[in-house]
């Protein structure tokens, strides 16, 4: 963070526990998982990485090859329309609202008019 923003800071191995060592104010600043709804549910800012110092996990599909080529144009749909914001919103109706996992397909599919 020094070399790349000029931001010096200590190190503080939290493990499972970071979201809530951020929280709870032991910690200013961590590195976590993109889609985690504890962005959205405790209200926790996003920052932007414009040196790209931080590796993003993306979601990338993976298919059996023997059907790969008969689903593309669905899984390039679905993908085209996928974001941060929304895997949050998911994981927010999953493990909040604790919807099941094909409600959170329907509505998102049908949010995004992929579901005809």
């Amino acid at each position: 963070l020094l070399a790349t923003y000029g931001a010096t800071v200590g190190f503080s191995a939290t493990g499972d526990t970071t979201v809530e060592d951020l929280i709870a104010g032991t910690i200013n600043i961590a590195n976590v998982y993109s889609g985690d709804p504890r962005i959205q549910t405790e209200d926790l800012v996003t920052l932007e990485d414009p040196e790209g110092l931080f590796l993003a996990p993306n979601v990338v599909p993976l298919v059996n090859a023997d059907v790969a080529d008969s689903i593309a144009d669905v899984i390039n749909a679905v993908q085209a329309k996928l974001t941060p914001e929304g895997l949050v919103a998911m994981n927010v109706e999953s493990t909040v609202d604790q919807m099941s996992s094909g409600d959170i397909a329907t509505k998102w599919l049908t949010d995004n008019d992929l579901l005809g």
